[in-house]
């Protein structure tokens, strides 16, 4: 399935509040990845909540319809 990125507002590293972020989504595997900027690549995130982690995958599913 495809890997999907979008920009969703959520706390994604335990050391910085909320904000937008770029995550990219496997849909197939439901694998979400956060961009780290100091890093240069795209990273597990470990302490997104569950409500963060179904909103960005709605986002993403919802992508997916558009990019088709």
């Amino acid at each position: 399935m495809a890997k999907i990125e979008v920009v969703v507002k959520a706390k994604a590293f335990s050391s910085e509040s909320a904000r937008n972020y770029r995550f990219r989504v496997d849909l197939g595997d439901h694998e979400i990845r956060v961009w780290d900027r100091f890093a240069g690549y795209f990273t597990r995130c470990h302490c997104l909540s569950a409500s963060a982690r179904r909103r960005i995958m709605e986002w993403a599913k919802e992508n997916a319809k558009w990019t088709r």
